[in-house]
């Protein structure tokens, strides 16, 4: 298997179609039609980072019982549509269903359930399950949340959605998509397929602007799969490791959470499929970290173990530059929309603030699509680079520890939006399980 390697951060993207007005114009939450989720009011909201570099608005999603009650109302809209957890369903089956996701309105502190138009009047057991959910969400907390709920119905027919998610899965809508690097998600806020292929790859990314219409947003900004670098015994998440021994400057991938393999106790790690071939001897510059296995259906599945029965593993991560340099794992969940989440990976190292928008997304590239990724975002920084595949996703939990929700994989518009295998994904195909204390 090839390594897929970087190119150096570009400059942003060049945006190939028009698109609605972006967070930060004032009129945007005034002009939102009825089917969209209104961006920011930024000429109301206070617009300052945070300490982590994320909007000062989006705070309350993260304070009292906000975080968990969100997650409860969009479990429970997943179950209502028969969602699996841990799958790998596409857009198109979820759309002809009749969900086109999650979005967060900043405005009225709410999150919205995004329905097809045609299941709009079918909601009411819907709107129903989110409103139990929540009410239990509050009851379960002596903090009050400000969060609301409510269902609306998105601007486009799940029909329409899924032929444009076949399409770009389909890779035949030009004479290059085949061997073209693109991923795309849909965004519930918008009902639109938000589409970003890398610069090498413009004439596919001006058909697939052609073929797709209104349905979608095309962008064109650097794309790839994407230590720490020295990491010995114990071995920890976030370390930097490559094939063979070497210097401390040649490690190529990012470890992700220490393992149990479920079906025999072997303790070990993770990282990205695309990184390794099953049975290399994996080293973190100097330092040996297992034997690469595991890979297997990739791309659909772009994840790997790394495991030694004379090496020694612990539920830790490297989250340096300061302050910790590292954090315990203490519990695990997979990821929703609206959650702010860090990032940890060998080159860029530890960067917060990043809000999820899609959990349905998918990467790429000759080798094929991976899908059913987290997408996160943090305004217009770059949070991912070339080497930080594998590399942590997780949610900082008091001064010391963390919760792990995922594994990067890529980013595209020149780092600017990150990818990443969701957790329960991981250890349901991988069969193992994450260590906690």
């Amino acid at each position: 298997m090839i390594v897929r390697q970087a190119l150096s951060a570009g400059a942003a993207g060049l945006l190939l179609t028009a698109v609605m007005a972006a967070p930060g114009s004032g009129a945007s939450a005034a002009a939102a039609a009825d089917c969209t989720v209104a961006a920011p009011d930024t000429a109301r909201l206070n617009t300052a980072r945070t300490i982590d570099g994320g909007p000062v608005y989006a705070k309350w999603l993260e304070e009292g019982a906000t975080p968990a009650t969100n997650a409860a109302v969009q479990k429970a809209a997943q179950r209502h549509f028969k969602i699996a957890e841990n799958g790998k369903e596409s857009i198109a089956e979820l759309a002809r269903r009749g969900y086109l996701g999650a979005a967060v309105d900043h405005n009225t502190k709410s999150v919205k359930v995004v329905v097809t138009p045609e299941y709009a009047g079918k909601a009411a057991g819907l709107r129903g399950a989110m409103s139990t959910a929540r009410a239990a969400g509050a009851r379960a907390s002596t903090e009050a949340t400000p969060l609301q709920s409510d269902v609306i119905a998105g601007c486009h027919s799940g029909e329409k959605i899924a032929k444009a998610d076949e399409l770009l899965r389909g890779k035949a809508w030009h004479a290059s998509a085949k061997k073209a690097t693109f991923s795309y998600y849909l965004d519930a806020s918008d009902s639109r397929l938000h589409v970003s292929f890398d610069p090498d790859d413009t004439a596919a990314a001006e058909a697939a602007r052609t073929a797709l219409g209104d349905v979608a947003v095309v962008t064109v900004g650097e794309a790839a799969r994407s230590g720490r670098l020295d990491d010995g015994e114990a071995h920890y998440g976030g370390a930097g490791v490559r094939a063979g021994s070497g210097g401390i400057n040649t490690n190529t991938c990012t470890t992700t959470f220490a393992v149990r393999r479920n079906s025999n106790g072997q303790r070990g790690g993770l990282t990205a499929g695309h990184c390794f071939s099953n049975g290399q001897a994996i080293y973190s510059s100097t330092q040996f970290w297992g034997t690469a296995w595991g890979e297997a259906n990739y791309p659909t599945y772009d994840m790997m173990g790394v495991a030694s029965s004379a090496e020694t593993y612990d539920n830790q991560i490297h989250v340096d530059p300061c302050c910790p340099n590292t954090r315990n794992i203490t519990s695990k969940r997979n990821p929703v929309v609206g959650d702010s989440v860090c990032l940890s990976g060998m080159i860029t190292r530890a960067v917060c603030g990043l809000v999820v928008s899609s959990v349905s997304a998918s990467f790429c590239d000759d080798e094929g699509c991976t899908t059913g990724l987290m997408q996160a975002r943090r305004a217009n920084d770059v949070t991912v680079r070339g080497g930080d595949s594998g590399g942590p996703v997780y949610i900082r939990s008091g001064t010391a520890n963390a919760v792990a929700l995922g594994m990067i994989i890529a980013y595209t518009d020149s780092g600017r939006n990150a990818f990443a295998e969701r957790i329960g994904i991981v250890e349901s195909h991988l069969g193992v399980t994450v260590l906690t204390s």
